[in-house]
């Protein structure tokens, strides 16, 4: 065997492992953008939901941390609160000087659809502030 048939020999296997060589096959590609564009629909559809519901009437009411979780983008917490007889949870990235469980903050939740809710962990609820009307306050209280 020749130098030369060597030399061409590597540059063929190296021409081989250049990574345009390794281009995904066609069909996993047009999946792969199919479920990028469902997800982003998705997403977007979430959060023009959640616009929509608060635009249209929100209210206030006292809301309790239960627990602390851990998440790909770091803690969150869970809290529960009640709006006219009935209970619903929420979740939220963790402020770290709020007081976990059973903290009181006031929670602002959509009138349209109650579930729809944000917690103010900067905001906690007065402990002269024993209980809130059913339906909620129209404000936080102070």
């Amino acid at each position: 065997m020749s130098c030369e048939e060597v030399d061409n020999e590597c540059i063929r296997k190296l021409i081989a492992m250049r990574p345009e060589n390794y281009l995904p096959s066609r069909p996993l590609v047009i999946i792969s953008v199919i479920l990028l564009s469902f997800l982003s629909i998705y997403a977007i559809k979430t959060v023009l939901e959640r616009r929509n519901a608060f635009s249209s009437g929100a209210r206030y009411t006292i809301g309790y941390t239960t627990e602390i979780y851990f998440t790909t983008s770091g803690r969150s917490i869970r809290y529960r609160y009640e709006v006219n007889g009935a209970e619903y949870t929420g979740s939220s990235p963790y402020a770290y000087n709020s007081e976990v469980p059973n903290g009181r903050y006031w929670v602002k939740f959509a009138v349209a659809k109650p579930d729809i809710s944000s917690i103010y962990q900067d905001k906690p609820v007065p402990q002269t502030v024993k209980a809130v009307p059913p339906d909620g306050l129209d404000i936080m209280m102070k």
